[in-house]
């Protein structure tokens, strides 16, 4: 219920009313507010021969505008008062609704409420690259995708348009109802008013997280370079290498493949597999290869104190999550986000404003992201080659790429976790042997005298093993009294074997040392 809009100037044609629909309250009353519907409006001259042309009249008592009006009617936010909400502000343009429906207006709302400023200040911030408003990438491409679509910036112009009847094209900083928007959109039209802002916005994300991004990425390439280094100094390796293949010989004695001198990595981790036909020492050939390698190592000190092997498993380790592929196409990307910066800034050497300083800061930014993909792309390249030398070394392919060098690398790897793992089960199994092993003076084991203590009593050696569980079983259930039937009744059968084998404790003194 405000005064009705302005009439347009002089000069200034206006599309065609259509008449009051009847009952609708065309008189000199105001007319509620009602929610938009957005369309696209067809002009007269393409009426003719469509279903417009001659449409039929709706009484009152089909058409109820007064339950129109009040089932859909506009909802009136609360003004903002100089502050970012999430809920739209209040539309002041008499009369006027929003343009954008309520779910796009909401999601503008929840974007630059995070900013905690006036909308004016956003609006500023954007043209002079403020990195104290927009801290992050994301800010500002969240920003971004704020920004109007063609459709939804011709509708806004047009409001706009309307309700300045005729107004320079330059926005004023006056409030939005001038132009009969909410704050919102009001935002947004000034936004996308800046020529190519969706591109500026860009190369600012880009400036804002180009440090991080590089930094990231060289941490990658250094740490793919480092293991393949490693490696191609690694002395232990090749001993290894030398192990499977003596072995593998030995296998294939008699066969076409024997006589081998090299082979391929992929038999590597079929060792695992391969099990022992008797009963020995290993586990399978990996435990074989694993104690032989072992020896080898004691044999060769020189060799075991070698600090480079375990400096290449830790580059291993390191690389394992890496993927080549992938830092290549970081570096790439990189690249091709300073070429569009390189391609944008010169088009904006006239401000558009009085706080743009977008061509001056981008150029600045730009020599000196230059620089540093300069070096990063030199330490690229060398982790190629290092690959492609590594890739050659361990496949013997003289052509090998980046990518066969990575897979090389990580079929390492895994072999040599695989055999650390191997070593420490040999170990847990020779002390196993050893406690079980007779000692150098003849005495027993605690484990070998308990398997002799039937034989030490001079009972048959089923009836100690009987009683022996008797006990254990009345030990496990609390039953005591019969576990003292159960010593009286072992000590009686001991004492009548007691005369056969004198010298020899009673089943009892055995019970009692347990």
């Amino acid at each position: 219920g405000g005064p009705p809009p302005p009439p347009p100037p002089p000069g200034v044609p206006r599309a065609p009313q259509p008449p009051p629909l009847p009952g609708g309250g065309g008189g000199g009353g105001s007319v509620a507010a009602l929610k938009p519907l957005h369309w696209t409006k067809l002009p007269p001259a393409k009426l003719k021969g469509t279903v417009f042309e001659k449409l039929p009249t709706l009484s009152s008592a089909d058409f109820d505008e007064t339950s129109l009006a009040k089932q859909f009617s506009a909802t009136v936010a609360k003004p903002m008062g100089g502050k970012s909400s999430a809920t739209p502000s209040a539309n002041t343009g008499q009369g006027n609704s929003s343009v954008l429906d309520m779910k796009r207006l909401n999601q503008i709302g929840i974007t630059v409420r995070k900013f905690r400023r006036p909308y004016g200040e956003i609006y500023e911030a954007a043209l002079s690259l403020d990195d104290n408003l927009f801290f992050a990438a994301e800010d500002v491409l969240r920003l971004r995708d704020c920004l109007p679509t063609d459709d939804e910036l011709s509708r806004l112009e047009e409001r706009a348009a309307d309700t300045a009847a005729g107004s320079s094209s330059e926005l004023p900083t006056s409030p939005a109802a001038g132009r009969g928007l909410c704050e919102e959109e009001n935002l947004v039209l000034r936004l996308a008013r800046v020529p190519r802002m969706p591109e500026r916005l860009d190369c600012f994300a880009t400036r804002l997280n180009f440090d991080s991004r590089a930094d990231d990425v060289r941490a990658q390439v250094r740490t793919l370079t480092d293991a393949a280094e490693l490696v191609l100094q690694d002395a232990v390796i090749p001993l290894a290498m030398a192990t499977v293949l003596r072995a593998g010989n030995s296998m294939n004695a008699g066969t076409y493949r024997a006589g081998a001198v090299a082979f391929r990595l992929d038999v590597l981790s079929k060792l695992s597999a391969i099990k022992p036909s008797n009963e020995g020492a290993a586990l399978t050939l990996l435990h074989f290869v694993a104690e032989v390698l072992r020896k080898a190592l004691v044999s060769h000190p020189d060799l075991s104190r070698d600090a480079r092997h375990e400096k290449a498993l830790d580059a291993l380790s390191s690389a394992s999550g890496l993927g080549v592929a992938e830092v290549v196409a970081e570096v790439e990307s990189l690249r091709r986000s300073l070429d569009a910066i390189g391609d944008e800034y010169p088009r904006h050497r006239k401000p558009f404003g009085g706080k743009d300083c977008f061509s001056l800061r981008m150029r600045e930014f730009h020599e000196l992201a230059k620089r540093r993909m300069g070096e990063l792309s030199a330490q690229l390249g060398a982790m190629q080659a290092a690959l492609k030398k590594v890739g050659a070394h361990l496949t013997g392919e003289p052509g090998a790429t980046e990518g066969e060098g990575e897979a090389a690398l990580a079929q390492i790897h895994a072999f040599l976790v695989s055999l650390r793992k191997a070593t420490n089960d040999n170990e847990r199994q020779s002390k196993l042997a050893n406690r079980n092993k007779p000692s150098g003076n003849g005495a027993t084991t605690p484990r070998q005298a308990a398997k002799a203590a039937n034989v030490a009593t001079g009972l048959p050696a089923t009836h100690g093993a009987g009683v022996a569980r008797e006990i254990w079983s009345t030990m496990q259930r609390g039953d005591f009294e019969q576990l003292k039937r159960t010593g009286s009744g072992a000590g009686a059968a001991a004492a009548g074997g007691a005369a056969k084998v004198p010298g020899k404790p009673t089943a009892a003194q055995l019970l009692a040392e347990l």
